[in-house]
């Protein structure tokens, strides 16, 4: 009677991978540039947009901080909280 629904755990980081993958020359249109994120202009690809975020993770691994480690980031509400929060 009840069909099943199948639930897929969320995950930022998979999700925004996936779409770069699928869409790497598809524009994301930044309100600004993100202190953040130098390297990205107001118009970056997927692609760019990926790149910068796994450059951002080696960086903070550089300090020490591993996937498993807890880190708060305190940030206001807006696009680069979401692009930090990623990986």
């Amino acid at each position: 009677m009840f069909k099943e629904i199948t639930y897929r755990p969320l995950n930022l980081y998979s999700q925004f991978k996936e779409a770069a993958e699928a869409f790497p020359e598809t524009a994301i249109i930044l309100d600004k540039v993100y202190e953040a994120f130098p390297q990205l202009s107001s118009e970056s690809t997927y692609q760019e947009v990926h790149e910068a975020i796994v450059e951002t993770a080696g960086r903070l691994a550089s300090f020490g901080i591993s996937q498993s480690d807890k880190v708060m980031l305190y940030k206001s509400a807006s696009f680069v909280t979401y692009l930090l929060l990623l990986r």
